[in-house]
């Protein structure tokens, strides 16, 4: 419980946090109680701010608010304290905005250690946002800041004109909003600090500038379809969810396939990994993001190495371990993310900060930190040698966590490294004495007696495992399988017959369908080698054959795996032959939506506005903006009522003051319904109708003479 309900604060709170304790991801409700400790002072909410930083580490969205209380409390240590906890993490805009205010407000630029300050700041942002879609304010705030700064001499107004420059050339060759204006303002400001080459150097430019141009348009689409501003919660497989992932990937794949023609290899990783940062903050939960952007990171430092480039392989893979050190946070238990900075550092050769790693993973995994034994024991021998791996199994054998895995793992080791067999078989019985024996266990010892050629021994493993309690019926006709496949190659006739009685002994358990005879596909299993059979396909699945040394298929399906057998049989399967199929590819999905008079009811048949009109559009807020006032309807009919005509004089006179993109818009209005009324009057009038209807005018003439 949190210091809300401690406090004795309302009751609507403390329904809040019962709420949270039921669903700690529940959004409405840290939207709730953010608000609530917004109106309180920040000494008092401390632990509350803290908690919710720590549920929501990657988003920035409650560090925001955290250090705006900070702020205003003028707390400006603790200020520091939480922009080195979360900056350099989360690839926010908005908080790196957020940064740069700070900066500017509490270290004003009226001296020169401040606006080296200030600098550093917009540097340290443009590198980690820079390639965001909305950063063109960033951009343009850096330049006016450097155009402000005090230039006293010619070198410091060329160093400062030469600053402008290089922000300028990132900012334009960058796709965001509004580089239109970027590009605009780069040509001004060329032509006023060195004229003769201005036009050379924007030249130069102008290339990266109208490609970044046409990918700002693509990419607007894809970045506006992210759900970036919702707070992260685990995976519930909600069509919206797989959705956001689908663009999530979108935005991704669009870097990958260098859209800007990018010639420098390390900018293009770092727009990849920009865009794998930006799904992490949003969407931590997804764990395959977190692997791909692991291999991604080692794959650019992979190739930076092998370039010689050694500075950004380093930088390359401290990204990549500040990211996964991120996942840890998160997934403080799970071993994969400590398995993945461990292959980090040691591909950079650092065996110290290995050990260090595995030692925080065995501390850290609570329930079962056999795989976390094995890969340091493994490491051990390729960092150290056979003898300090066996210092690592040594102690994992008196944890009392470990599972028979690390045996098996151990036991491999020593044959293929010293070639011992007999320590590995040792090793091996070791398990029967501390641990219940599994299938996967029984199956590893007993392919390694059979490469020893221990037919004795093999023989003994499998009554051991035939008589274990801890092994189920289908495990242990897959043991006899295994052995009968065995004594079918290499044993004698008596051997194999005794082998298949204790087999069928077993089948007589199981409860297969009722329509598969047991017996017959015991006889077929006995002949089979490898992938091949005795029976075509089509024989074995009209006799509903089962596969005895499979034990998948003596497991009993689920209702969720028939049904998602079903489905996915369902959505594969081919059009019928002789029947005619639509199209799907080419058919749109039907949206239906609220009916609005400014949209056709029916998709196409758009046409665009006149200029005039588009002009007035743009300047119009969107109707979702709109929230009220709405007036009374009948008011507002009965005062056009009530309104008195004007004269032609007094509407000549109050157009002259007209802007005249709005006179234009009230002539097309004047036109629309002039147009409008001769359709109604040739509805309602019959001889107006066909007033230019050549044939009824000719024969209205021929009636007319005949009639005289």
């Amino acid at each position: 419980m949190s210091m809300h309900v401690d406090n004795g604060l309302t009751e609507w709170v403390a329904k809040i946090e019962t709420r949270l304790q039921a669903n700690p991801h529940d959004a409405e409700g840290w939207f709730a109680l953010a608000r609530d400790a917004q109106t309180r002072p920040v000494d008092q909410m401390r632990t509350f701010w803290e908690r919710a930083v720590s549920h929501f580490p990657t988003h920035p969205y409650f560090w925001m608010l955290y250090i705006e209380q900070e702020i205003k409390a003028s707390h400006f240590d603790e200020v520091e304290k939480l922009f080195s906890r979360c900056l350099h993490k989360i690839p926010s805009i908005e908080l790196s905005r957020q940064h740069v205010r700070y900066v500017f407000s509490h270290y004003p630029p009226v001296s020169l250690p401040n606006r080296e300050r200030i600098r550093e700041a917009y540097d340290q942002a443009i590198g980690r946002v820079g390639f965001d879609l909305d950063s063109s304010s960033l951009y343009l705030d850096y330049i006016k800041f450097l155009r402000e700064c005090e230039a006293v001499g010619a070198y410091a107004e060329q160093q400062r004109g030469l600053k402008i420059r290089e922000v300028f050339q990132k900012a334009v060759s960058v796709p965001m909003l509004n580089i239109e204006l970027m590009w605009k303002e780069y040509c001004h400001f060329e032509q006023g600090f060195q004229p003769n080459q201005a036009e050379k150097i924007t030249s130069d430019r102008s290339r990266e500038y109208t490609n970044a141009k046409k990918n700002a348009r693509v990419l607007e689409p894809l970045v506006r379809a992210l759900r970036r501003d919702k707070l992260p919660s685990p995976p519930r497989t909600l069509d919206e969810e797989r959705q956001q992932i689908e663009n999530w990937k979108k935005w991704v794949n669009f870097e990958r396939v260098n859209p800007l023609l990018l010639d420098d290899n390390n900018k293009l990783m770092r727009r990849i990994a920009f865009a794998y940062e930006n799904c992490l903050m949003c969407m931590p939960y997804r764990l395959d993001m977190w692997l791909e952007t692991a291999a991604h990171y080692r794959d650019a430092a992979e190739k930076a190495q092998s370039k010689g480039d050694h500075v950004t392989a380093r930088e390359v893979l401290d990204s990549a371990a500040c990211c996964m050190e991120r996942g840890i946070v998160l997934y403080p238990d799970r071993p994969l993310f400590y398995l993945i900075i461990a292959d980090i550092e040691e591909f950079r050769k650092m065996n110290d900060r290995v050990k260090k790693i595995f030692e925080r993973c065995l501390k850290k995994v609570t329930e079962n930190p056999t795989l976390a034994y094995i890969h340091y024991m493994l490491f051990m021998r390729r960092a150290e040698g056979i003898n300090a791996a066996r210092e690592i199994f040594k102690r994992a054998r008196t944890d009392p966590r470990i599972t028979q895995e690390i045996y098996t793992a151990s036991a491999l080791m020593e044959y293929f490294t010293t070639k011992d067999k007999g320590v590995a078989l040792r090793i091996f019985e070791l398990v029967f004495k501390k641990h219940p024996i599994n299938l996967s266990f029984v199956d590893k010892y007993l392919d390694f007696m059979m490469l020893q050629n221990e037919q004795i021994n093999a023989k003994i493993l499998v009554e051991k495992a035939l008589n274990a309690e801890s092994l189920a019926p289908s495990d242990k006709l897959v043991v006899a399988g295994k052995i009968l496949e065995y004594d079918v190659l290499f044993g004698d006739y008596d051997t194999i017959q005794r082998t298949e009685k204790s087999r069928a002994e077993l089948l007589d358990i199981l409860q297969p369908p009722v329509t598969t005879s047991l017996t017959a596909s015991r006889l077929v299993s006995r002949w089979n080698y490898m992938d091949l059979t005795p029976l075509t396909d089509n024989d074995l699945r009209n006799m509903d054959y089962l596969e005895c040394r499979n034990p998948s298929s003596l497991a009993q399906p689920s209702p969720f795996d028939m049904f998602k057998n079903t489905r996915a049989a369902t959505t594969s399967s081919g059009p019928k032959s002789g029947v005619v199929m639509p199209d799907l590819a080419a058919m749109l999905p039907f949206k239906p939506r609220p009916r609005n008079r400014g949209y056709l009811s029916v998709p196409g048949g758009d046409y665009a506005f006149p200029e005039a009109l588009e002009h007035l559009k743009r300047q119009l807020p969107p109707p979702d903006s709109f929230a009220g006032p709405f007036p009374d309807l009948d008011q507002v009919i009965k005062l056009i009522l009530e309104e008195q005509p004007k004269s032609a004089a007094e509407l000549q006179k109050a157009a002259d003051g007209i802007d005249p993109g709005l006179r234009t818009i009230a002539q097309i209005v004047n036109m629309a319904d002039d147009a409008e009324t001769d359709k109604i009057k040739l509805e309602f009038d019959p001889e107006r109708r066909f007033v230019n209807d050549i044939y009824r005018s000719r024969l209205a003439k021929k009636m007319k003479v005949e009639g005289e």
